[in-house]
């Protein structure tokens, strides 16, 4: 009896149990999730850039809706870039170059003459090579205006470095007049090479004295000269 008692009374206790869990269930809602907010499109893609920042050497400063990275570079994509440096535009100087290069109505010296006049429209890398297409094509006899190319303070020392190499192959009547005008420079970028060079053709004992360089050079001319007044002695008629 007292089995069955306990027993009832466990069933009793569970199914009380049961049902307080049934209606706890029934009357608490499902817990809803907080909804994601929704990104602001036009913060998302802004970008605060500050109007500070420095102006690199030779760049101009940045303009609106200019592409990032490139200071005031146009956002048309099919615009045509300026040069960097200055000079011509890149395709404009082609054309130029290539209708020179290829004119048959003109002679070597004319082309070389016409690239020469195109130099100060150049920036350095067309200089460059304007004066390796010009060193191909102009003779001794028009070398003179050379001169003002290697002594010249404002030409690029990347322009120099074509002319010098150049002058270097030419006939000592040019090149050792060159060389010690050069020498005479302090401040040219070939001035102790040129003295190296002298020390080597002229004399050894050769140095950065202006007198000497002078009296070397033209001792020099002197003597190239004589081996040509020699070089033209018409030749002994033989004896009969």
């Amino acid at each position: 009896m007292k089995i069955f008692i306990r027993v009832l009374l466990a069933i009793v206790i569970l199914g009380a149990v049961f049902a307080i869990t049934w209606w706890a269930a029934g009357t608490s809602s499902p817990r809803k999730t907080d909804p994601i907010a929704a990104k602001d499109p036009v913060k998302a893609s802004t970008v605060n850039v500050p109007n500070n920042l420095p102006t690199l050497p030779g760049s101009a400063p940045a303009l609106p809706n200019s592409t990032p990275g490139l200071p005031g570079g146009p956002t048309d994509p099919n615009a045509p870039p300026a040069p960097a440096t200055g000079g011509m535009n890149a395709e404009v100087f082609a054309e130029k170059l290539h209708n020179v290069l290829i004119n048959d109505a003109i002679s070597h010296d004319q082309a070389a003459i016409t690239l020469l006049d195109m130099l100060p429209s150049g920036n350095v890398e067309q200089q460059v090579e304007l004066s390796q297409h010009a060193a191909n094509l102009l003779p001794d006899e028009q070398y003179g205006r050379i001169s003002t190319l290697l002594l010249d303070p404002k030409v690029p020392s990347e322009v120099k470095e074509v002319w010098y190499s150049d002058m270097l192959n030419r006939d000592p009547k040019l090149n050792v007049p060159l060389l010690g005008a050069i020498a005479k420079q302090k401040d040219n970028p070939f001035h102790q090479e040129a003295i190296d060079t002298l020390s080597i053709i002229l004399n050894p004992e050769i140095s950065d004295n202006q007198a000497i360089i002078d009296a070397e050079v033209q001792k020099h001319l002197r003597e190239l000269q004589e081996q040509d007044a020699a070089a033209n002695v018409p030749p002994l008629a033989p004896k009969q």
